[in-house]
């Protein structure tokens, strides 16, 4: 399996922007906006301009506006993020920009750094960040450029690098730039990437990655801390207890760190709700296989595992969610993990009661694969794993 590390960090962008209630292709619009005033400045490679924008807010735990007007949340992402940062196959450029990209050009930033004491790429992407979150995305953006254009040179050499400042002002001169922007059309940046630049991964780098995102995930809420990674050390289990082959096991504990991304834009308030949901809370709560399976389908080469992430909460009769799949359209490995996610849940320790031991568990599920709704033949080899 060989994937292409741009489009895999532009897709887990999109559940970044889902942490941040929903304000979506924000990481992209940044990561555009710094690779076209990169392109101004006659940067060589751009690419590390592209990839900082689109993680530059990885640390982010709270909402945006939170995380980019209170100052101490400012501080604390940058650090978080450079704490996650330094686990992906990334440059130090890119490294750096997760650092620093609140920094002010005239040193009143979070770390007090100033003029060049900034990594440039920092500074733009600072710049690019500062420009969108500045525009309202439901309206016309012709009707906020002077707005916005005027915001950038009133902050030159203050917030901003003067240089900088000119190569936007450069750029805002073409009304595609603002086009792009207002309709998130990106392929500008994919068609003058060169394609020696882009790093491909192996299945194994892959599944470095999404260790990382399961920490993010399940850090959504205290009540599902360690789910994700506590179900991918279950399916290694099952794999290994089922002769499962080397590369399906590997298959099965990806899609298991990744099967709950889309919670990512589910409110915090829901998931750690430990009553009974309500009927709009439990569609809320529904969405999240909707935006996994649309997260994992950015990325070329990951349909079978987004397949296996994304149907989850399906049921063989067709009752489940978000598609209504019955049998013939599930695989075994889609069977496989609904099962997993539920025994996981089931014995999992939550604040408001006790997880069941294994047996109890199982006679929970045997009921539902008695109904029709789950898969007997998965059940067997979930069972022989776990007793």
């Amino acid at each position: 399996m060989k994937l292409n590390f741009t489009q895999l960090l532009s897709a887990f962008s999109l559940a970044l922007d889902l942490g941040e209630s929903k304000v979506l292709s924000h990481a992209k619009r940044t990561g555009y906006i710094a690779f076209r005033i990169g392109e101004k400045l006659g940067f060589s490679d751009t690419l590390d301009l592209f990839h900082g924008g689109l993680i530059h807010d990885i640390g982010v735990t709270k909402t945006l506006s939170e995380e980019h007007f209170i100052s101490e949340r400012i501080k604390n992402h940058c650090l978080f993020g450079r704490e996650l940062a330094e686990n992906l196959p990334i440059t130090k450029n890119v490294k750096d920009i997760v650092s620093y990209h609140h920094e002010h050009f005239d040193g009143t930033g979070p770390n007090g750094l100033k003029g060049m004491e900034i990594p440039i790429e920092a500074q733009i992407v600072f710049m690019a960040d500062q420009l969108d979150i500045r525009i309202n995305h439901y309206q016309n953006i012709y009707n906020q450029k002077s707005q916005l254009i005027d915001f950038i040179k009133e902050n030159a050499n203050t917030l901003f690098n003067g240089e900088i400042v000119q190569a936007f002002l450069d750029l805002a001169k073409r009304d595609k730039f603002w086009l792009d922007l207002q309709y998130n059309n990106f392929q500008y940046v994919f068609r003058n990437l060169q394609q020696d630049k882009y790093k491909y991964l192996a299945i194994e780098e892959l599944l470095d990655i999404s260790r990382l995102f399961a920490r993010i995930i399940d850090s959504k809420s205290k009540f599902t801390y360690r789910h994700s990674t506590g179900l991918a050390d279950l399916m290694k289990l099952v794999g290994e207890k089922n002769s499962f082959s080397y590369q399906d096991i590997l298959k099965l504990k990806i899609a298991s760190l990744l099967h709950d991304i889309g919670k990512l834009g589910v409110p915090r308030e829901i998931l750690e709700k430990p009553g009974r949901l309500t009927d709009e809370e439990f569609n809320t709560i529904k969405s999240h296989v909707y935006f996994t399976k649309h997260i994992l389908s950015q990325v070329e080469g990951l349909e079978e595992i987004n397949q296996i992430a994304g149907n989850h909460h399906e049921k063989l009769d067709g009752s489940g969610y978000a598609e209504g799949l019955t049998s013939e359209q599930l695989s075994y490995y889609d069977r496989i993990l609904a099962l997993g996610d539920i025994y996981q849940a089931l014995t999992e320790e939550r604040p408001y009661r006790k997880g069941d031991d294994p047996e109890k568990a199982l006679t929970k599920l045997k009921v539902l694969v008695e109904q029709g709704l789950l898969c007997s033949e998965g059940f067997d080899s979930l069972r022989r794993a776990v007793i």
